[in-house]
């Protein structure tokens, strides 16, 4: 489970660097590794598809910040996505998270905003979180 993560932090600051974006000191970065099953004859591709181009689009818009999705790229990470949301600062990110990990009553409603979605994403597949790491930049 670490080597996903070092790996997806990995993954996560080439990306950043190499689409020119900038990581400013104070931010937070905040990565999620997901287990994804999809329900019956829907393919996993499809599920990616969906999160990568509704759900968490939608979800970055009421966050305020941005989020990135990254696939597995070998059998320990197959049918696993890394998640990363990239918030601007820690007080930005405790807007809408409290420290155990719960949703703030701002992110209980960024959540509402989305649930729509969350409902379409419920009837492709199911999702587990395995790790969620939260990082400060320095």
């Amino acid at each position: 489970m670490k080597k996903i993560v070092v790996i997806a932090a990995a993954f996560l600051l080439f990306g950043l660097f190499a689409g020119a974006q900038t990581i400013e000191k104070g931010s937070l970065i905040s990565i999620h590794t997901i287990e994804l099953t999809a329900h019956q004859s829907i393919p996993v591709d499809r599920i990616i598809n969906f999160l990568e181009n509704e759900l968490y689009p939608a979800f970055a818009k009421e966050l305020g910040c941005e989020i990135k999705l990254m696939k597995g790229l070998n059998r320990e990470t197959e049918n696993k996505i890394g998640v990363v949301y990239y918030y601007s600062s820690k007080q930005h990110f405790n807007r809408f998270w409290n420290d155990n990990g719960d949703p703030t009553e701002e992110g209980n409603k960024a959540l509402s905003h989305v649930e729509h979605l969350r409902v379409e994403f419920r009837e492709l597949g199911e999702s587990k979180i395995l790790a969620i790491q939260d990082w400060n930049v320095n």
